[in-house]
């Protein structure tokens, strides 16, 4: 049961060597030999054992199924581990050109068709007449007098005094002796102060809200004046130079505003290829694949088996150095066994000079001698 126990444990740890140590050599070493990769370079890329010329490397075969497209599995590699865009790392150039692309200068007829863009001024018509004649009437009837208007407005709203008129009437009222006279004087005197008070005073005060109003209006119509005075004069300065230099002026804002156009191409082509060559779908996780796998392989696959199959080794290694004292000491404690299981009348000795049996004092001492001439 030892041997095949031993043989067992050999075979494991032999497997385990093998299988150990040729991966650490043969796997691990070339999956860390950074950052060259000279192994790995050797098997995928062009020329190497699995591709050679002309079909291409790993890159172009695999992924692309295009024998004109080559990377090398270690500036791959490289290229990743630094973060690096997807376009610039994997050659997708070749596939699709970018810079071609969003490149203007590649378009066909696109500035020859933004360069004929024309502007006709001729028929505009900044003031036309029908708004010429509008402003020149607003124009006359803002220039009215108010200053005459509000003279007029400021009078009395009757041309004699009421109020006065009254009072006479009852003084001459008082005066009479002719009680039907002075009743009629007093009737008249009432009346009067009655349509002064029903009439004439809110008149007076309209008038001087009319009053206030029209000063208003005149303190209004004044900056109004100006502005549409000074509008007037605009519009036709303007007309004037749209008549006379109105294609020019078109020209050059023409030809502005196609260059303006063409630099926002530009600034697009230089914003699509930078952002195609550094920022967009960077490689990262290919190399997180990459660092993962061989993770696992070496440092939780071949380290452990390495660990199991060198304590295995060392396990043997010990149990060969301790089966001579094992074995000695199975002898012994099997001798030893042998002669304390046996019957109390076979550890008595005769003695030879007497015929009586021995005592047991006797007996004890003579087995130890017995003991120490035996070892």
């Amino acid at each position: 049961l030892v041997c095949l126990f031993t043989t067992a444990l050999w075979t494991v740890a032999l497997i385990g060597m093998l299988v150990g140590g040729h991966g650490e050599v043969f796997v691990c070493r070339p999956l860390y030999d950074e950052p060259e990769f000279h192994v790995i370079s050797r098997l995928v890329d062009q020329p190497g054992v699995f591709y050679s010329e002309p079909r291409g490397g790993f890159i172009a075969n695999v992924l692309y199924g295009n024998d004109t497209l080559d990377v090398p599995i270690k500036q791959l590699l490289e290229d990743c581990h630094e973060n690096r865009a997807i376009y610039p790392t994997m050659g997708l150039r070749r596939l699709f050109d970018v810079e071609a692309a969003v490149d203007r200068h590649g378009w066909n007829g696109v500035s020859t068709h933004l360069r004929a863009i024309r502007a006709n001024l001729s028929s505009l018509e900044v003031l036309s007449p029908v708004l010429q004649d509008q402003l020149t009437d607003l124009l006359t009837s803002l220039s009215v007098n108010f200053t005459e208007h509000r003279i007029q407005m400021s009078k009395p709203v009757t041309g004699k005094d009421l109020d006065s008129f009254a009072k006479q009437l009852d003084n001459i009222g008082n005066q009479m002796r002719d009680l039907a006279t002075a009743s009629r004087m007093e009737t008249l005197s009432s009346r009067a102060r009655r349509l002064i008070d029903t009439h004439i005073r809110p008149l007076e005060g309209k008038k001087d809200n009319l009053v206030y109003q029209l000063t208003a209006l005149e303190v209004q119509t004044g900056p109004l004046q100006r502005q549409v005075n000074q509008s007037l004069s605009h519009l036709k300065t303007i007309q004037f130079f749209v008549n006379s230099q109105g294609e020019t002026i078109a020209q050059k804002k023409s030809r502005e505003y196609v260059d303006r156009l063409l630099s926002y191409l530009d600034q697009l082509r230089d914003h699509v290829i930078s952002s195609a060559q550094n920022t967009v779908a960077p490689c990262r996780q290919l190399w997180d694949i990459f660092h993962n796998t061989r993770l696992f392989l070496c440092r939780h696959t071949m380290d452990p088996l390495n660990g199991y199959w060198f304590a295995t080794m060392w396990c043997l290694v010990v149990l060969l150095a301790a089966t001579p004292v094992c074995l000695k000491l199975v002898d012994y404690y099997r001798a030893r066994g042998s002669r304390s299981s046996g019957s109390p009348t076979e550890n008595l000795v005769i003695s030879e000079q007497g015929t009586g049996w021995s005592s047991p004092g006797y007996d004890i001492k003579y087995s130890k001698e017995y003991d120490r001439n035996y070892k």
